[in-house]
């Protein structure tokens, strides 16, 4: 929900951010990593006109790199001394409760596994479990319904 209340430039720079600081990224990483959140509109061309936007406030530098451009952090971010303790005292918690329980609600990773090529169907169930590497509603509400539906086709065949 978070790509639907804040900027995209900044919510490109916070899924990005630690990457860009360690090796620097070009826009097609930048892009498959937002196609992650199932965005239907992001393609090549908004990803660099909005890091032309972070770029003209100081946080990145854009090198061209044969057809891609290539992200390096220029400005890290940091908050000020009374920035840090209003963050710590009164917006940590109200981000670390929800964040902690979505991350363990919707934790299924551990099912994420290559299942043997013995099993009934078992592309389908490799497809199926590979969406449980990303935690989040989405992922565990598509590995859950189609989980059922595969034991029902299961349960039809052997009637």
């Amino acid at each position: 929900m978070e790509h639907e209340s804040v900027p995209l430039k900044y919510n490109i720079i916070a899924r990005n951010y630690l990457l860009i600081k360690m090796n620097g990224q070009i826009d097609s990483e930048i892009l498959e990593n937002m196609k992650k959140l199932q965005m239907k509109d992001i393609t090549l061309a908004k990803i660099n006109k909005l890091m032309e936007e972070v770029e003209a406030e100081g946080l990145v530098t854009k090198l061209k790199k044969g057809e891609n451009f290539f992200y390096e952090l220029k400005k890290e971010l940091k908050l000020s001394e009374k920035g840090e303790k209003y963050y710590e005292q009164t917006l940590y918690p109200l981000v670390e409760w929800p964040t902690q329980f979505w991350r363990s609600f919707y934790n299924i990773r551990e099912i994420n596994v290559t299942v043997d090529k013995d099993a009934p169907h078992h592309e389908f169930l490799n497809k199926i479990l590979s969406r449980s590497a990303t935690q989040g509603y989405g992922p565990c509400d598509f590995v859950f319904k189609n989980l059922i539906k595969y034991y029902e086709e299961i349960k039809k065949e052997q009637s």
